[in-house]
């Protein structure tokens, strides 16, 4: 996805599929949380090639996961960070269990739509195939990013609504 905030949408519509049950703080961070790599390669490196080995399956499933998780679990124990964000929605405590399996299907959700956004191909089966894979057409990509922007609006109108702080 060309901005990553529009991978929220997706997020908060797994979310709602849930019920409730997921993580909502963990679902939306996972589904962002693998583009950290485009800041750290281009800090690292001044190349800005931004989509590698965070976007396979197994990096950005399990690296996503453990970041996501590890965020979560401080963002709910430091009282100005949960502070901060109880201003627009309300941190459940969640088990493990379900913080990782919120985890998981946030950074699969932004795997699964970045297929659909990157012409050039991702490193989706990482090690095992190195060549990109995408499924892209502009028919396609366009469809997805206008859908994700509808769902991102969604979720934004929900949190002025104030209705995240009751509902989370």
């Amino acid at each position: 996805m060309p901005f990553t905030p529009l991978h929220t949408g997706f997020a908060y519509l797994l979310y709602k599929l849930s019920r409730g049950k997921a993580n909502l703080l963990a679902i939306i961070i996972g589904s962002m949380i693998i583009d950290i790599e485009c800041p750290i390669v281009y800090i690292l490196s001044g190349f800005s090639y931004t989509h590698s080995i965070m976007h396979s399956i197994i990096f950005g499933i399990c690296v996503g996961t453990l970041l996501t998780t590890l965020t979560v679990i401080i963002v709910s124990r430091v009282n100005f960070l949960r502070g901060i964000l109880e201003v627009f929605i309300l941190i459940k405590d969640s088990s493990l269990d379900i913080v990782v399996a919120s985890s998981v299907a946030g950074s699969a959700s932004h795997l699964l739509l970045d297929i659909f956004t990157h012409f050039y191909g991702l490193p989706f089966l990482w090690p095992v195939v190195c060549m990109g894979i995408t499924a892209t057409t502009y028919e396609t990509c366009i469809a997805v990013n206008v859908v994700s922007a509808i769902l991102t609006l969604w979720l934004i109108i929900d949190i002025l609504r104030g209705k995240l702080k009751t509902e989370a």
